[in-house]
């Protein structure tokens, strides 16, 4: 089970994986919008361990996509912020998605 932690809550993402895998159906797709921590500069990088979570339940990782988020300042205390957050797109099944 893979589990994240934080300030006493856990958000386990594996078994949310698992689940969207279960009650979507064939040729459905997911959208995944996570963002990641910045501790002492460094990502954390919990949007790509998340991504590869959901591989691991057979969704097939079709696209990324990029949201920029509104009024967030670039830089913050001699820091980057995170002023976007990814997309990530999965299929129930391997296929080409294309978007109309």
């Amino acid at each position: 089970m893979i589990t994240l932690e934080y300030k006493g809550y856990k958000f386990e993402y594996d078994k949310v994986a698992k689940e969207l895998y279960r009650v979507v159906k064939d040729g459905g797709v997911v959208v995944w919008v996570v963002g990641d921590k910045v501790k002492n500069g460094n990502k954390t990088l919990t949007s790509f361990k998340h991504a590869l979570c959901f591989q691991k339940w057979d969704l097939m990782f079709a696209d990324v996509m990029i949201y920029k988020k509104k009024n967030t300042p670039f830089m913050r205390s001699n820091s980057y912020t995170n002023y976007f957050e990814y997309m990530f797109v999965f299929s129930k099944e391997n296929q080409t998605l294309s978007i109309h």
